[in-house]
């Protein structure tokens, strides 16, 4: 998807923040913005008050800092540095929250005065800033974007004809719905984003003098095969967009920058081989079999006939050859065998940015096609599939997050279940592939749930020993002696349900963002199905059925009638008492934590018991708060977890998934 800014000659890139003087420069910035909110009731001219390009640049700004602390876990080798780098980042990030939140408060609130929304001039410098220091940036994330993109609709509304935006809006808004359903998975979604690029090719948009870049780009977009797999195109559609495009790349009246030109250029020349790659390999019946092979045969062709190929036209050349007959799967997976070893080579150390990760990663399934495929042993399609979960794993890691787009959350997902992986791993193989997976996306998260799992351990283990008549009938133990034997399976049980318990949030939390500015509403929706979604990461490994109910529920109000998914009845699941202990380690967790979640201070462990109590019967299992006064032992060990104890989460994450990094 792509997603361009404003035409304009002045580009302003935001300067990378030093580590040395981030946190005073920070400080500055909101104290800053904290002056302007304070003058904005002042009588004076507002464009004093009223200073867009500041603000958009702090904006980029804060996502270069945030950014910069992020992809920093993955360089420290040293665990003392390690575990202190967690608490800066900590520190910085909530210091970040804080100033975006002030800063799209003031933007929001700016709308809304009426000398703001009549004064040219500070409309002139809104879309500057936002297109130039934000959107050309490549620091809007797609939630940030809509919800900016409603502020500048409600300026451009008060504007004549001849300025307003709306096309632009279409398109940001296209581009950006677009990525949110890499997330969500909902039809709606990408429903809501073809519409918007279909709105930019309205006879409406012509009145916009730049109408001509929106329309192009528009049909950039448009000519994704997402919108064929979706059902929602048809690939006469498609076609019949691409070559709009082509034509229209003819015409030197439309300004588009040399690196979106170029990356036009290419779609629109490979418009054929595009069509046999994402249509025609992908579905046979969408095409027509003497079609294809004809097209299939003249690409081939004129790919021999050129001295220099790309790694992506090479492959397809291959994949090509395949089915047409011309060499078998296993000459072919040989042949590309030592251009990925190159690549593997150039790429293994250093750090992508979203274009290179993705143009890397794709050769994946490929790859991993023509190993299926090929006549070759077993064992030797099973070595292969492993060496190459390995290198995904190190290109996650190695991935330069920005946020703005999600399609290595559909990357993540898609391999993690890819049936030409699964079927060559041990079922415990890939749960540790997705195990590692989520630590290199998404590491506080995936702390969180380590974290949950000692507060679950912690307390099921204290009941065994000291009232394991609350736990008769739960995992086929009747009585109290058998409960007291199978200790080992009950803290088994809640280790693992607490490991699990957001899988459905790990593959979406670096673009829904919990610590980087505050939640939209539509993220919120979009975390509240994340117990659903977690349910799909079950079918890697039949022993993982158990842990349904407690996926699936851990959100849900002790008394059945709070919480989310609604339509999940915990009351009656045959592990009710367990879910309830997880959902009460979790809001614990949640509670208190001082390293992921940046946007709100921690609490702590006595306020939280308290607010336990008062909600005792109708949130949280009053069994279960009682038990832990009755055990000021317990108590006591739970409040060491939550303070000094994470320390410990932490330097097992660390001890586990990175202390040996340099030796991959």
């Amino acid at each position: 998807m792509c997603i361009p800014s404003m035409p304009c000659e002045i580009f302003h890139r935001p300067a990378r923040l030093s580590s040395g003087n981030s946190g005073k420069r920070l400080s500055i910035m909101l104290a800053a913005i904290v002056c302007t909110i304070a003058c904005m009731a002042q009588p004076a001219s507002p464009a004093h008050h009223y200073e867009f390009r500041k603000w958009f640049r702090t904006l980029a700004q804060n996502r270069v800092e945030y950014n910069r602390y992020n992809d920093s876990i993955f360089q420290i080798r040293d665990h003392d540095q390690w575990t202190r780098f967690l608490q800066v980042r900590a520190r910085k990030n909530h210091e970040i929250n804080l100033s975006n939140r002030l800063i799209i408060d003031s933007i929001n609130h700016a709308v809304t005065v009426g000398e703001v929304l009549n004064d040219r001039s500070l409309y002139s410098e809104f879309i500057r800033a936002f297109t130039l220091d934000y959107l050309r940036a490549g620091k809007a994330d797609p939630f940030n974007t809509l919800t900016l993109c409603d502020a500048m609709q409600r300026y451009s509304d008060h504007q004549p004809d001849s300025l307003r935006m709306d096309n632009w809006l279409h398109l940001w808004r296209g581009v950006a719905y677009f990525h949110i359903f890499s997330l969500d998975n909902d039809t709606t979604t990408l429903r809501t984003s073809y519409n918007h690029f279909r709105a930019v090719l309205g006879k409406e948009s012509e009145r916009f003098p730049a109408y001509k870049q929106c329309r192009v780009t528009a049909l950039y977009n448009l000519s994704s095969f997402a919108w064929f797999n979706s059902k929602i195109m048809t690939v006469r559609q498609l076609r019949t967009n691409m070559r709009t495009m082509r034509l229209m790349l003819n015409d030197t009246t439309i300004h588009i920058s040399p690196s979106l030109m170029a990356r036009l250029k290419n779609k629109a020349e490979r418009m054929d081989e595009l069509l046999i790659r994402n249509v025609y390999l992908y579905d046979s019946t969408m095409m027509k079999s003497q079609e294809a092979t004809w097209l299939m045969t003249k690409l081939v062709k004129s790919y021999k006939k050129k001295k220099n190929m790309d790694d992506e036209q090479y492959m397809n050349m291959l994949l090509m050859q395949v089915r047409l007959q011309q060499i078998t799967a296993k000459e072919a997976l040989d042949a590309y065998k030592s251009r990925y070893a190159r690549n593997w080579n150039l790429i293994k150390g250093v750090r992508l940015n979203d274009e290179e990760f993705m143009d890397f990663i794709q050769q994946y399934y490929s790859i991993l096609y023509l190993n299926d495929i090929a006549d070759i042993p077993y064992r030797e399609k099973r070595r292969t599939v492993k060496l190459l979960c390995g290198h995904i794993v190190t290109a996650f890691r190695n991935r330069h997050d920005d946020q703005h787009s999600t399609q290595f959350v559909k990357m993540l997902k898609t391999l993690v279940v890819y049936e030409r992986i699964t079927r060559y791993l041990k079922p415990e193989e890939r749960v540790d592939f997705l195990e590692e997976l989520i630590v290199t996306t998404d590491l506080p998260t995936y702390a969180h749930s380590v974290h949950v799992a000692e507060i679950a351990t912690t307390i099921i283990s204290a009941m065994v020993k000291k009232e394991p008549q609350l736990l008769v009938g739960y995992l086929g133990c009747q009585n109290a002696r058998n409960v007291t034997r199978h200790k080992k399976l009950f803290v088994e049980y809640m280790r693992r349900a607490a490991e699990f318990h957001d899988l459905g949030k790990t593959i979406m939390v670096p673009v829904v963002n919990n610590d980087f500015r505050p939640l939209t509403d539509m993220e919120r929706k979009i975390i509240q199905g994340h117990p659903r979604r977690g349910l799909r990461f079950l079918e890697l490994d039949p022993r993982l059925a158990p842990f349904h109910d407690a996926i699936l529920g851990h959100h849900k109000w002790y008394n059945g009638k709070g919480g989310y998914p609604a339509d999940f009845d915990n009351t009656r699941s045959p592990y009710r008492l367990l879910i309830d202990i997880l959902t009460l380690s979790d809001c614990l967790q949640a509670a208190t934590e001082r390293i992921g979640r940046n946007y709100k201070n921690p609490k702590t462990f006595n306020t939280v018991i308290n607010e336990f109590r008062q909600e005792a019967g109708t949130r949280y299992n009053p069994q279960v708060v009682e038990f832990i006064d009755r055990h000021p032992e317990l108590a006591n060990r739970l409040r060491w977890l939550l303070t000094d104890g994470w320390l410990d989460i932490y330097y097992m994450i660390y001890k586990k998934y990175f202390a040996n990094t340099d030796k991959q």
